[in-house]
């Protein structure tokens, strides 16, 4: 649906959103259902290729449980961290505030990264546009472990202690699926 209102000028690629229809309840509804629409609603100046498309259309058939299992294999670059360790995520927490999330990268560093990179998803004004019923617990929270105040866990950690390998390592995100909590 997003795409039918989208300017025709612009290749698929650089297309934007009108900001008139970023605020509209439409709009906020398909963020609620889908991956690619949350992602572009929370962060309006991403730039998705086909295969970033195609990716958020395998992680809603997995959140809806049409796909029981689900690997990505991407190359360095290519939306994998942005997608399925960033937006992914928040949208398990915002439909199901009470989920589990695990998050396990190569190092601590980049574990934590993406946990506070969450967190300021889960706290910005557009999510709560589309979650308003979703928010952080009061309770002491600390980059590698936190909760909604709905009970829901968001934890991280790493395979190695440190942070060596820079962005050259792999980066692995495990959930556990809302209907397996």
């Amino acid at each position: 649906v997003i795409q039918a209102v989208v300017s025709k000028k612009l290749s698929p690629k650089y297309r934007k959103i009108p900001k008139e229809f970023i605020n509209t309840d439409a709009c906020r509804e398909l963020s609620r259902r889908h991956v690619f629409d949350f992602t572009i609603y929370t962060y309006p100046g991403y730039r998705p290729s086909s295969h970033n498309r195609l990716l958020c259309r395998h992680l809603d058939q997995w959140l809806s449980g049409e796909i029981k299992r689900l690997m990505v294999f991407m190359p360095p670059r290519h939306g994998k961290s942005e997608l399925v360790s960033r937006r992914l995520p928040a949208c398990i927490l915002g439909r199901y505030p009470s989920s589990q999330v695990l998050t396990v990268s190569y190092g601590q560093g980049l574990a934590n990264s993406m946990s506070r990179e969450v967190k300021a998803i889960l706290t910005g004004q557009k999510y709560q546009d589309i979650f308003p019923g979703v928010s952080l617990s009061r309770t002491p929270n600390s980059v590698d472990e936190w909760m909604t105040a709905s009970g829901g866990i968001y934890k991280c950690a790493g395979v190695r202690g440190d942070d060596q390998a820079g962005r050259l390592g792999l980066v692995h995100l495990n959930l556990l699926h809302p209907s397996a909590a």
